[in-house]
């Protein structure tokens, strides 16, 4: 599957948006263990405003591999960038639910709050990040 997400990452950047949506499938299919063949599907959705395309393949993420924080935190930063902020802090929570270890799930929680003016909470959330991955620079 690596060489169809590199693949996939040229035909992205050429602009070959069919081409790399097909690549990407094809290795979401040959190894439905890892999740990258599906959220880069869904970035390029993003790339082509197909918002509802790519919540689709974000929650297909999410039901192929709901141990992986990726697929939430993606799906929370979508429904964030649409102001639908119950949801998407459900998603970021689930995030770091399902991997408290790692920064990236409390730093977006720390987004979340900070963009809603809420200092205090995403100073905790920020913090977090660092105490539980202190290499871990967003």
């Amino acid at each position: 599957p690596d060489s169809f997400i590199g693949l996939g990452l040229v035909y992205e950047t050429q602009a070959n948006f069919d081409g790399a949506i097909n690549v990407f499938s094809t290795a979401a299919h040959l190894d439905n263990t890892r999740n990258d063949g599906l959220l880069n599907i869904a970035s390029v959705q993003l790339q082509q405003n197909d918002l509802t395309g790519a919540i689709a393949t974000y929650q297909q993420a999410i039901q192929t591999r709901p141990d992986d924080p990726e697929a939430y935190l993606a799906l929370g930063q979508l429904y964030q960038a649409q102001l639908k902020l119950d949801e998407a802090r459900a998603q970021l929570q689930k995030a770091v639910d399902v991997a408290p270890q790692s920064g990236l799930g409390w730093e977006g929680l720390g987004n979340y709050y900070l963009q809603l003016s809420d200092v205090a909470n995403a100073f905790k959330n920020y913090r977090q990040s660092v105490a539980v991955e202190p290499g871990y620079l967003p």
